[in-house]
């Protein structure tokens, strides 16, 4: 059963593309394929943590999507 979005407690800290571009700041990272916490939907996510700020930014490419 799909939790609704609204008790659902969603903290990118503990997900996979979080961690591998916090390892390596300033570089574009590339995820195995993985079920998105949200969706469930089977894809890979892009990330990359800034060189001179504390921050990731992460995208997602769902396979059903391509």
């Amino acid at each position: 059963m799909q939790q609704r979005r609204a008790d659902y407690q969603y903290d990118p800290r503990t997900r996979p593309w979080y961690a591998v571009a916090r390892q390596q700041p300033g570089v574009v990272q590339l995820t195995q394929p993985y079920r998105f916490a949200t969706t469930q939907r089977l894809g890979v996510t892009l990330s990359k943590q800034s060189a001179t700020a504390d921050a990731v930014v992460g995208i997602d490419v769902a396979f059903d999507d391509l």
